[in-house]
């Protein structure tokens, strides 16, 4: 149905909390045309004894179908209007709507009023003479080693102790094991399973029995099974367990030379990759310093100009969040129901970068406006079909409009900083 913007009464009033009602009442002659509509497509599928179908009479649905027509006219009749009335109000959400509405009559003018709550507005003032200490992270020697000894420990090898020698720990045990249980006359074997000693990853009493044995030795202990035991017959009891050892399996470390360099990587010798390493490092260590330093602004930024969100604005955002988390956790096939524990543990953990967030939003946008600052819809679409924004990838139409701010703010963020970045006083 095509809305007829000028034909439309709307008033606005603040109420408590930062939000804004808005009343829309739409003319007598668009609600008949709509509640016309709703019982077209109702005939259309409704099935009466002794019609046929699309041939009932408006009365005879008005008798059995009355609610769902009036349901789906109101339906539409607020979905038509609404974004007319909040670009005509100039109005920006921060919250879902809620709607109410009046009593519907097919001849009558029709009101509906939607809550919701709004961003402040503010003069940000001082944003040129920002003043942060520059943050340094740097790499000490005994990362760079860290880092060389994940990759040598990743191309480790099982080697079989050939010698009788006893078990130590961190040596991988091929062994046989029989459960006893008191009262129990059957025996429950397990064999050739293999257990790293001292990961606890295995029976505590176990893990310290095996420490000292040797090769086709064989030795009793007592063990109490945890509650958690996934042996439902097993779980919180006590038992004697019958160890014998086949196998011990020592991990063996490539030699720390050329030859493990070129195994591992494209450099030819250790020292190319160590300095790879270190260079890499300091990469990283660059990034988080420049992330730092952003976030040191921003926060005096924030002190300077203090802003009150709605706690409706902050949920919202902090819903989103998750939303954009869990949309690219999704492949993954991970996802939070924020009804549970776990997910209302993880929207409060969002509460606060999503407060910051918005107050973020508004001091950039009114620095935007004194600075002469625009984001074009082009820039905004070449922003979301970036693969490495996070805000690429499928996403429901409902989530769209949400989106492309989201990729405005972020590309007003970075024009905002090369601004801030550019006046500020670093020391360093």
């Amino acid at each position: 149905m095509d809305t007829e913007q000028k034909n439309l009464k709307m008033e606005t009033q603040e109420v408590e909390g930062q939000q804004i009602k808005l009343s829309v009442e739409i003319p007598p002659e668009m609600v008949k045309a709509e509640i016309d509509h709703a019982y077209l497509l109702v005939g259309k599928k409704a099935k009466i004894k002794g019609f046929r179908p699309g041939k009932i009479p408006r009365p005879v649905l008005e008798s059995y179908f009355r609610e769902e027509a009036e349901a789906h006219a109101v339906e539409h009749l607020v979905e038509d209007t609404y974004p007319a009335a909040l670009a005509q109000k100039s109005l920006e959400p921060a919250s879902r709507p809620r709607i109410e509405t009046d009593k519907f009559a097919a001849d009558q003018p029709f009101r509906y009023h939607v809550t919701f709550a709004v961003l402040p507005k503010v003069e940000a003032r001082r944003y040129r003479d920002l003043s942060v200490e520059k943050p340094r992270f740097p790499v000490p020697e005994e990362e760079v080693t860290a880092s060389l000894e994940k990759l040598r420990a990743g191309q480790a090898q099982l080697k079989v102790v050939e010698e009788n020698r006893p078990v130590k720990k961190d040596d991988h045990v091929v062994m046989d094991y029989r459960v006893l249980l008191p009262g129990d006359k059957k025996e429950k074997v397990q064999k050739s399973i293999t257990v790293q000693v001292g990961t606890n990853r295995f029976l505590p009493e176990m893990e310290e029995a095996l420490l000292g044995m040797k090769r086709d030795e064989q030795k009793e202990v007592r063990v109490t099974f945890p509650a958690d035991h996934p042996q439902k017959g097993l779980s919180g009891k006590q038992a004697t367990l019958n160890l014998k050892v086949h196998e011990i399996k020592e991990t063996v470390l490539p030699e720390l030379n050329d030859d493990f360099a070129r195994e591992i990587s494209s450099y030819k010798t250790l020292p190319e990759l160590t300095g790879a390493i270190r260079s890499g490092l300091e990469k990283e260590s660059q990034n988080r310093e420049e992330r730092e330093l952003k976030n040191r602004l921003l926060a005096q930024l924030r002190e300077r100009n203090p802003v009150t969100l709605a706690p409706a604005a902050v949920e919202e955002r902090a819903q989103f969040l998750v939303y954009l988390m869990q949309s690219n956790l999704g492949q993954q096939g991970l996802a939070f129901n924020l009804e549970t524990e776990e997910g209302k543990k993880l929207l409060d953990r969002f509460r606060e970068e999503a407060a910051n967030e918005l107050q973020n939003e508004i001091i950039f946008n009114s620095i935007a406006a004194q600075e002469k600052i625009e984001i074009s819809a082009e820039e905004v679409e070449a922003k979301l079909s970036d693969p490495n924004s996070r805000q690429g990838g499928k996403n429901p139409e409902a989530e769209q409009e949400k989106l492309k701010n989201q990729a405005r703010q972020e590309l007003l963020r970075e024009r905002i900083f090369a601004l801030l970045l550019a006046n500020a006083k670093i020391k360093e």
